[in-house]
């Protein structure tokens, strides 16, 4: 063997440090003379240069002699030449450079060289230039190169050390700095990311945030977003600057698939101010935050970020939760509400409950006594109060429990939260009795005023919120005052005749007359006077109108009573055409001659009003207040009307609700049913789902609305009106079958039409003639109804969803598909194909993908599988079909083809069922039909070794056949042939999986020894105690 050759380490001109082979002299030849040998002097290092290098090592082992060191070396660098002092200064630097990757004295050598160099950061020279320590330690530092990865970390931590170390004051010239930023931008593109994420910290004081072309901050920005490293991500959040136009980036790591980064990301969030970001953005931290599915994360936000916030405002809870409130519409603050209320339960959690029941500062006035005061009763403080009272009364529910429950379910913490715990508050009252908090709402209600300079929308929208909280409020309450409750309940009902409040508002009220009318005719009948006295106020019966009207007109002259008696008949004709059109469900009909006769009806009154004023005296009772109450029988707002069928719409909504009252049936066919073909958009929209919850309750209300509800379909254009409809049609099929709906006007038309085909064939055999001329518009109405009732509901579904571009529509139309395949009510597979494609193709929007993911996690909880194995033949054929231009070409069939398999499995399938044998025989028959197409055979025949088969002699007997045939007919390649082969020698049960072999697996022996010696160990401790 040759003999081993010295090597020695040299540091190259550039400054690299490379390997120099020493070879021997070579052997002098027979007549040549040898070559004289050359004095080599030998490069020591003497003197002061010796003197130089103690003082660095003195530091090596403690932080104590630092500034002996420094004074030291500052006295040699004046004794010394420049070029020898850092010729000893940079012969020291390398020794710490090539040391071991865990030497614990190589990072406190390197801290020390970066003090030493920064000291001289602010020092200039006579023309004003960079000190030459700073210039020629820069200088040779980033000239060296090294294959080692502890090397390239420690050159980028000397820069980092030096950078911090540097002063507020300190200056680099700008050609030092260009060096160190291309240098370091280098190094953030190396393989290593310790290299990568060190050179970050490098870099983080020569970033300028205010250009937006500066190629720090471009970096900082592409790494955070894309680096796959976690501690490089992590890196850039600390090191980027946390500027306006950076803060976006930032928050994007809220988001990050590693739960580190998004610590890490509220780490840093929190150190900064909250004042110092947008209310958007501490919107998007706090919501991100307290709902992140990492234990880790929730507990750095509630622990601390929010008390950082917090202490920023003085624990003053209003003003905190005032400062993430945006109020620009009706949903920014149901968003900022909840999202209120999610911090507080937080912040409480930590709190003393009697600091925040004095935070509350309850009157103590015996009219309000334990309610806030109302010049207080803010939209933030009202939430606050709620939470109080929430905190408090969950810590009453739990007092039964004893010491030892509470401390196990506190855990670690118990000291710290047993701290906060006072037995006291078990006295405190803190929730005022009901007749008095109706006594409060009320005069809060009657009293409100938000401010003049806002517009009665907004001011709508704040007092509806308001009035959710103290609807919340009010059902913490045991509802065990019964005086409480009736008060309660003439409250709720002034507030809905008298106010107009929102959709929301509605709901909660509902919720809260659940609980003080239990029963469910009383609450229906409650809600139906509500309705009745909002459309018809104070209002005599039809016969006492009527007499009012004879009377007046007994009373007119001749002239008078002419006009008066034609605009009368003319009502009368108006009211028979209207219920023709009731009878032929052209509700839209039914609305203009509402209009009409409302306004007949109004000149009618301005007709009589003279005979009125003339003849008022004559009696006890004003004729002119009696006639005055005939106009006001018809007229009612917009407003109303939206509101009232909100109000029957939340009616039949609550609980215990199984069928409708004769009284709740009759305000639907007198009102509701009339509002189907309205004008306004949002008037129709509540009409139609307020008559779907009807339709759910009645069946014969079902029949008559089902076409209607379809047809809005078939001719709307407006997105929210095909979101509702189609919202209500899945509910009705859902609820009583396609087949039921589809044909619920069969036996009627059919008998329609046996009888006009007869009475025509009657007519025609008495007498002949020409058929008289027909409206052409009533046939072509006739002729669309006739369309829409021969029109297959799911045809026109799937069609809508495969040319929809709106995701609200989309979203819908998925929801509805997916509850009808899940409880059985529609499945094709050509629909589960469309929904498996949607669920891989990468350009449909998040929201779909999540919708999609939900439903294929309830087709495995339910024991559906068979569904995806029916879809799997259309699905591979449209991927591998899939145009150029398409976005499933970066779908991967393997991927799709593993999904399938490993949701077959038998473990997940019903007990007995095993899909995998089917589907092993589908696989080769897809292989046999497509015997050129390369890519699925190769795809098929890898994953036929994944089938978990069952145990069936004629079954594998057939396989085995099938996979002949395909290895004598196919082109397969080698690879495909090498898994078909494999696959015949699992069936025949002489298949060897291969051995594979890991250099860091632990092999079973050395596993075992390790345990015994564990085991030993602790039995060892066990006799030694």
């Amino acid at each position: 063997m040759p003999r081993s050759r010295k090597i020695a380490i040299k540091k190259h001109e550039n400054g690299k440090l490379e390997e120099k082979v020493i070879e021997k002299p070579k052997k002098v030849k027979k007549g040549e003379t040898p070559a004289k040998k050359q004095k080599i002097e030998p490069d020591y290092i003497t003197g002061d240069g010796l003197n130089v290098i103690k003082a660095i090592l003195s530091v090596q082992k403690t932080d104590c002699n630092n500034q002996k060191a420094l004074a030291e070396l500052k006295k040699l660098y004046e004794k010394m030449k420049h070029s020898d002092f850092m010729k000893s200064f940079m012969t020291a630097l390398q020794v710490f450079l090539i040391r071991d990757d865990g030497d614990e004295y190589a990072s406190r050598e390197l801290k020390f060289m970066g003090i030493f160099v920064a000291e001289y950061g602010e020092l200039l020279t006579e023309s004003g230039a960079t000190h030459p320590i700073v210039e020629t330690f820069f200088k040779e530092i980033l000239a060296i190169t090294s294959s080692s990865v502890h090397v390239r970390v420690r050159i980028c931590l000397l820069v980092t050390n030096t950078m911090a170390s540097f002063s507020q004051k300190a200056e680099l010239d700008e050609s030092i700095i260009d060096k160190i930023t291309e240098r370091m931008l280098y190094f953030m593109k190396d393989t290593s990311p310790l290299v990568r994420a060190q050179s970050v910290f490098a870099l983080q004081r020569l970033q300028d945030p205010d250009s937006s072309e500066d190629p720090v901050t471009k970096s900082f920005v592409y790494h955070m977003e894309s680096d796959p490293a976690v501690k490089v991500r992590q890196a850039t959040i600390t090191a980027i600057a946390k500027k306006l136009q950076n803060i976006p980036a930032i928050l994007d790591r809220l988001h990050d698939v590693d739960e580190k980064v998004r610590r890490h990301t509220y780490l840093q969030m929190s150190s900064y101010s909250v004042k110092s970001y947008k209310i958007a953005d501490r919107i998007a931290i706090l919501n991100a935050g307290l709902n992140d599915r990492s234990e880790i994360v929730r507990k750095v936000v509630t622990n601390l970020l929010l008390s950082n916030w917090i202490g920023v405002y003085d624990f003053d809870y209003a003003e905190f939760i005032r400062a993430i409130k945006l109020d620009s519409s009706e949903n920014e603050l149901i968003k900022f509400r909840k999202l209120s209320e999610m911090a507080l339960r937080d912040i409480f959690k930590r709190r003393k409950l009697n600091d925040l029941i004095s935070y509350l500062n309850a009157t103590e006035s015996k009219e309000y006594k334990n309610c806030l005061q109302l010049e207080k009763s803010t939209l933030e403080m009202l939430i606050v109060w709620k939470m109080i009272t929430k905190c408090h009364q969950d810590y009453l529910n739990d007092k039964t429990r004893n010491s030892d429950d509470i401390k196990d379910d506190i855990g670690s913490d118990g000291e710290e939260e047993s701290s906060l715990i006072d037995q006291n508050v078990l006295d405190v009252e803190i929730l005022p009795e009901l007749s008095v908090f109706c006594n409060y709402m009320e005069n809060f209600v009657n009293n409100f005023n938000f401010g003049i300079d806002l517009d009665e929308k907004y001011q709508k929208i704040y007092f509806s919120q308001c009035l959710i909280l103290l609807l919340q409020i009010v059902q913490l309450n045991d509802m065990s005052d019964e005086i409480g409750k009736a008060q309660l309940q003439k409250l709720l009902k002034t507030i809905l005749l008298m106010y107009d409040i929102s959709e929301f508002a509605i709901e909660e009220i509902s919720h809260v007359i659940e609980k003080i009318i239990p029963v469910v005719e009383q609450r229906l009948s409650f809600f139906n006077q509500i309705v009745t006295e909002i459309i018809k106020p104070g209002v005599p019966s039809e016969y006492s109108r009527q007499a009012i009207i004879d009377d007046l007109i007994d009373r007119s002259d001749i002239d008078r009573k002419v006009q008066a008696k034609a605009i009368k008949l003319h009502m009368m004709d108006l009211k028979e055409q209207e219920t023709q059109f009731v009878k032929q469900k052209q509700y839209a009909e039914c609305q203009k001659i509402s209009e009409e006769y409302q306004k007949l009806n109004e000149e009618l009154v301005e007709l009589l009003k003279p005979v009125a004023e003339l003849h008022s005296s004559d009696s006890t009772q004003s004729l002119l207040d009696n006639l005055s109450s005939v106009v006001i029988s018809k007229k009612i707002t917009s407003s109303d009307i939206i509101k009232n069928l909100r109000i029957c719409y939340y009616a039949v909504m609550t609980k215990g609700v199984k069928t409708i009252t004769h009284d709740i049936l009759q305000i639907y066919n007198e009102f509701v049913r009339f509002h189907l073909e309205s004008t306004d958009l949002t008037t129709r929209i509540w009409s139609l789902k307020t008559s779907t919850a009807y339709s759910l309750l009645y069946e014969s209300v079902a029949k008559e609305i089902y076409l209607v509800i379809k047809s809005q379909v078939f001719k709307s254009i407006h997105v929210l009106l095909w979101e509702c409809s189609v919202e209500c049609i899945f509910d009705l099929l859902l609820h009583y079958g396609i087949e039921k709906m589809e044909n619920v006007d069969d036996n009627n038309n059919n008998a329609n039409n046996m009888i006009l085909t007869s009475n025509s064939q009657i007519n025609r055999s008495k007498r002949s003639g020409r058929t008289l001329y027909t409206n052409i518009e009533d046939d072509d109405e006739q002729d669309e109804i006739n369309i829409i009732k021969t029109l297959d509901v799911m045809q026109m579904l799937q069609h809508l969803l495969d040319q929809s571009d709106d995701l609200r529509i989309t979203k819908v139309l998925i929801c509805g598909f997916c509850k009808m395949i899940l409880h059985g009510v529609y499945y094709t597979r050509e629909l589960m194909s469309k929904f498996l494609l949607m669920y891989f193709n990468p350009a449909m929007p998040a929201e779909i993908n999540q919708l999609l993911g939900v439903f294929l996690e309830n087709i495995f909880k339910r024991k559906k599988q068979e569904y995806l194995h029916d879809a799997l033949t259309p699905t591979i054929f449209t991927l591998v079909g899939a145009p150029y231009d398409s976005p499933l070409l970066d779908v991967k069939l393997e991927i799709v083809l593993k999904y399938i398999v490993n949701a077959t499995r038998p473990i997940y399938c019903s007990n007995g069922l095993n899909l995998h044998n089917t589907l092993g025989m589908e696989f080769l028959n897809v292989m046999k039909e497509n015997p050129d197409n390369r890519e699925i055979l190769k795809t098929f025949a890898k994953e036929l070794s994944e089938l978990e088969l069952s145990e069936d002699p004629i079954l594998k007997r057939d396989m085995t056949k099938q996979v002949e045939t395909i290895l004598r007919e196919s082109s397969a390649d080698f690879r495909t042939r090498k898994y078909l082969t494999d696959f015949c020698k699992i069936l025949n049960g002489t298949y060897c999986a291969p051995l594979t072999f890991s250099s860091t697996a632990k092999t079973p022996r050395i596993i075992d020894e390790e345990e015994d010696d564990q085991l030993e160990s602790v039995e060892e401790n066990e006799q030694a105690q």
